[in-house]
């Protein structure tokens, strides 16, 4: 009889065998057990192995593609995120690259604008001046009107090739602000890559650009509360220190705003 370090069971097949039959690993190639020579390995019994497997247990489903393929993960992993962000972020795992949440992001992303652009396209030819002017005759300069709506599809295909450069440096750089805060309070439990991955994983409320005139402002207020519970998760903090982490830099921000505007209507008015 041996014992498999690979899946910790014993074969019960009398004479010399050279593959588990549970695991069917070659006995050579399993890794050998760290203690004194003829010390008899621990094997953990069910209960243990179910206790250390749900205390451990790392799963995002947008990477386990293989299995639940292209629009199964991404739904799953896009419903789980936006609507159990908790347990989503526990499970997260905090290693393991950034190209797959950072193509999960630029798929939800670009997603939300095509929305917006559909809509900005709609609502501008259901409130234009089309519609509206047509009966002012020689005053409506229709010419222009022309212009200006071939200008716009040139926009909206501009918008289209350097979303995704726009979009990657933007979570880099929300990523990098997000993580120096935590690096000078001290508070990073975890590395760069884990808080870029939990904003990666924060694009799921782009979806809701869907939703007419309102839908922007749902995506940024439903993306911000992620990222704060996300950062709690990942980086095992309170809810207050998440919300100083998020909000200090807009903090910072609008007091460097209000700052330089001050300086500015000073001098006008020591000009005058």
């Amino acid at each position: 009889m041996k014992y498999c370090h690979r899946c910790g069971k014993m074969s019960e097949i009398e004479g010399e065998i050279k593959f588990c039959p549970h695991c069917g690993v070659s006995f050579e190639d399993a890794q050998q057990p760290t203690g004194q020579p003829g010390e008899t390995p621990h094997v953990p019994g069910p209960a243990q192995t179910r206790a250390s497997g749900s205390a451990t247990e790392k799963y995002t489903p947008w990477e386990d593609r293989e299995k639940l393929g292209l629009i199964g993960s991404l739904f799953e992993t896009w419903k789980e995120s936006v609507f159990n962000p908790t347990r989503f972020y526990k499970r997260m795992p905090v290693i393991g690259g950034i190209g797959n949440p950072l193509l999960y992001g630029l798929i939800l992303g670009f997603i939300g604008l095509v929305f917006q652009m559909v809509y900005q396209r709609f609502f501008g030819q259901l409130l234009g001046p089309s519609q509206w002017y047509p009966f002012l005759g020689e005053d409506f300069d229709y010419n222009f009107y022309d212009f200006s709506h071939k200008l716009q599809s040139i926009s909206n295909l501009v918008n289209i090739v350097i979303f995704p450069f726009l979009l990657v440096a933007w979570l880099f750089i929300w990523s990098g602000i997000t993580h120096l805060i935590l690096l000078i309070f001290g508070w990073h439990k975890e590395g760069f890559e884990a808080t870029f991955r939990l904003i990666a994983y924060s694009e799921g409320p782009s979806f809701f650009a869907i939703v007419p005139i309102m839908g922007s402002l749902i995506s940024i207020v439903w993306q911000a509360v992620l990222v704060i519970i996300g950062v709690k998760e990942v980086h095992r903090l309170s809810i207050g220190q998440s919300l100083l982490v998020i909000f200090l830099p807009l903090v910072l921000c609008c007091l460097c705003c209000c700052g330089f505007a001050s300086m500015f209507f000073g001098l006008i008015g020591m000009a005058d």
